[in-house]
């Protein structure tokens, strides 16, 4: 059980989480949609009150797992929501959907609060409806793929705490996203509970799995380090190797955010990074600058993931013999010393 320290702790360190791990800092807005949508294709088939949706708790060499699917919960929210004809949307979503999970994760004294763009309100109700119906269609081979990832994940690198992964239909209204992430986006939110949203239409097994070993290594890396301040040097180190620790576990996953710069653009993106990795200010800005991209002077999307990712591929080449358990807590100026990467532009 978290204590209060811990507790403020995670608040201060959530968002810094979601810069890590998440890749877009200020999404676009949604085209405008109509704010109710009644198209009847999922719509009423089956009551909230049918709905039978349990959690799956497993333990691996004394470690605890537990999936806990949040549909009955989006589902009462769609619900309500229609009643309500599209009114106090926000406050519906925060009762039905926030609350709970707050609860759920942290206990009822907890003041901790979401702030995921994944896990917000929508008024397009009937996709969101149709997701959440569709991934329950499939949750028993989505808990197999979750329990796969979690074993292997947890066979290299042992955790001390809980892990709770819950599960959440992508949010309808940036399918966009989803056609860019192949249809997931993972957040570890602190050393115990990870969000996984999961677009019925676009997710394969492959993906999921990787998503899954790069978030149980974030929330193992939020057990093991000190809550500080990055530079974006760490930033960007600490992105490389959650999906590096993907990649150990599942060799041929595909991960969307480190698809590799060509020779030009790893040349421009690293010159341009190079300059302001030990700036310690302005951080975040900095970071996601990376992350969104800048098209006007050829800087691709993910470009802190994929730098990132290059420089602990050049680490494990030339330092093969280093566990995950020592690098995982490595210094990122050590990572990059050690990794030659500044060779390639010498």
């Amino acid at each position: 059980m978290l204590n209060s320290k811990s507790k403020v702790m995670i608040v201060i360190f959530s968002c810094l989480l979601l810069m890590l791990t998440g890749c877009i800092k200020e999404l676009p807005q949604p085209e405008n949609s109509s704010p109710e949508l009644h198209n009847d294709t999922f719509s009423n088939k089956l009551s909230t009150e049918s709905v039978e949706i349990n959690p799956v708790a497993f333990s691996h060499h004394e470690q605890e797992f537990e999936i806990i699917p949040f549909y009955k919960e989006i589902l009462e929210y769609v619900e309500q929501a229609r009643k309500d004809r599209a009114e106090n949307m926000e406050l519906l979503y925060f009762d039905y959907v926030l609350e709970p999970f707050r609860r759920s994760a942290w206990g009822d004294t907890s003041s901790l609060t979401v702030n995921y763009y994944q896990v917000t309100s929508t008024k397009m109700l009937d996709k969101l409806e149709e997701y959440t119906y569709l991934l329950l269609k499939d949750q028993e081979n989505i808990n197999d793929s979750i329990k796969e990832a979690l074993i292997k994940s947890a066979d290299v690198l042992p955790a001390k705490e809980k892990k709770k992964i819950y599960l959440f239909p992508f949010h309808p209204d940036y399918d966009y996203v989803s056609e860019l992430m192949k249809g997931i986006e993972g957040y570890a939110y602190d050393e115990e509970v990870i969000i996984l949203s999961i677009d019925p239409y676009h997710y394969t097994n492959n993906v999921l799995r990787g998503f899954v070993a790069s978030n149980y290594y974030n929330a193992v890396y939020s057990e093991l380090t000190y809550r500080k301040s990055p530079t974006l040097l760490d930033s960007v180190v600490m992105s490389g190797k959650s999906h590096a620790f993907a990649t150990i576990i599942f060799p041929d996953i595909n991960i969307p955010l480190v698809e590799p710069l060509s020779k030009n653009e790893e040349t421009l993106v690293w010159s341009t990074m190079a300059d302001l990795l030990s700036r310690q200010k302005s951080t975040a800005d900095l970071y996601f600058n990376f992350a969104n991209g800048d098209q006007s002077v050829g800087i691709p999307y993910w470009s802190n993931h994929r730098i990132g990712y290059q420089i602990m591929q050049d680490f494990l080449k030339y330092n093969p013999d280093v566990p995950v358990e020592e690098w995982i807590t490595m210094d990122s100026s050590d990572i990059l010393e050690k990794s030659r990467f500044n060779e390639r532009f010498e």
